[in-house]
């Protein structure tokens, strides 16, 4: 295979067509190819000049508190691109989102040699790892508690029958806000 036939087949076939078109997009990019949060990763996504993506590359892999990158590497794999910008990011495991002394003084230098060839570097991004976030729960505490004053004031079982129907319809609505759910598909409870 020609080299200019595996530029073209590695720019244009194997590399997913996105357009980062700001600080959203560029992150989910970043949190869909990290895959292990226990150390630090630096990694770039090579942009072209419209702002698609070219290519993206892991330039280093760290500890779990620091990873060691140079300009140089961050200079050579754009040229390697033949990318026009670069979204820089790296994710720190122990969460935080502020950078460090040494992330800003790494990021300063890489800006300053990216000058030097015009090469524009969008922004630097930290991800962090998303907290855990509790199941969505279908009843609310008052609703919980409106069921439970209703069985224990011994309700008439036709009003208590009405309550529950009426719940249960809440609850599938509030389910299929909370599934996409596509066209024609139905929630059965």
């Amino acid at each position: 295979m020609q080299a200019y036939q595996y530029i073209i087949k590695k720019r244009y076939y194997e590399t997913p067509a996105v357009r980062i078109r700001g600080t959203a997009d560029a992150t989910n990019y970043f949190n869909a190819l990290f895959f292990d949060d226990t150390v630090e990763n630096f990694i770039i996504l090579a942009l072209d000049r419209d702002n698609w993506c070219i290519g993206d590359k892991i330039l280093a892999i760290g500890t779990h508190d620091c990873v060691v990158v140079s300009p140089r590497d961050v200079i050579y794999a754009a040229g390697c691109f033949h990318a026009a910008a670069l979204v820089m990011a790296h994710n720190h495991p122990e969460g935080g989102r502020k950078p460090s002394e040494a992330d800003q003084k790494l990021e300063r230098e890489i800006r300053t040699a990216a000058e030097r060839i015009n090469l524009k570097i969008h922004e630097q991004i930290i991800l962090v790892p998303e907290e855990p976030q509790p199941p969505p729960t279908p009843w609310t505490e008052d609703e919980t508690d409106k069921l439970r004053d209703l069985l224990a004031a011994n309700t008439p079982l036709e009003s208590l029958t009405d309550e529950l129907t009426r719940s249960l319809a809440e609850i599938k609505a509030k389910a299929e806000k909370m599934l996409w759910l596509l066209p024609g598909q139905k929630l059965y409870l």
